[in-house]
């Protein structure tokens, strides 16, 4: 998760070896291009830039398992963490198409208007974290780690991802969106 945080975002949640965080990951840039493109591994890296891992700023989140009745499935673990004082994230991944910051309840406002897609787990997130008021509350709640594992299946002659709390979710996705894009 560290590792993707950084490839995917340039946030690095490490330490120098005397304990003071990392606060200018932008310095490691090069070297993130490196990872990107499997040409480092993410512990030969912290070595080389004598980092050591801060896996203790990672707090687990959600966890879910791709529907049975997809060819590829995924076992995808979700963790938070807050930004490291001097840091930045950025957009420098290939990633994804759009990054900003944005607030829970907005990115759910715009989903709900049909101005915007969420896949359900993303949908699921931030509902979870609308619900809190800041980022240290969030990272101090009990986290949610027994496995949500969808299942499709067709009704009105579309296909549904059912899961607890799936009827609000495509209340959301339904409420914006013209009957012939449901």
């Amino acid at each position: 998760a560290a590792r993707e945080t950084f490839e995917e975002c340039g946030v690095l949640l490490a330490d120098h070896l005397d304990g003071a965080p990392v606060a200018d990951a932008g310095r490691y840039h090069a070297r993130r291009e490196d990872l990107e493109a499997h040409r480092l591994a993410f512990s030969e890296f912290l070595a080389e830039a004598e980092l050591s891992l801060a896996a203790g700023r990672l707090r687990p989140f959600d966890h879910w398992i791709t529907p049975d009745v997809e060819p590829k499935r995924y076992d995808t673990r979700f963790f938070l963490a807050a930004l490291p004082e001097g840091q930045e994230a950025d957009d420098l991944t290939s990633e994804v198409d759009l990054t900003m910051w944005a607030r829970p309840v907005d990115l759910l406002a715009d989903f709900r208007a049909g101005r915007s897609m969420l896949l359900p787990p993303t949908w699921v997130q931030l509902t979870h974290l609308a619900g809190f008021p800041d980022v240290a509350s969030a990272m101090a709640a009990e986290p949610r780690i027994s496995p949500i594992e969808p299942e499709v299946v067709e009704r009105d002659g579309r296909l549904r991802v059912l899961f607890d709390g799936s009827d609000d979710y495509w209340a959301d996705h339904d409420a914006g969106r013209p009957s012939s894009d449901r």
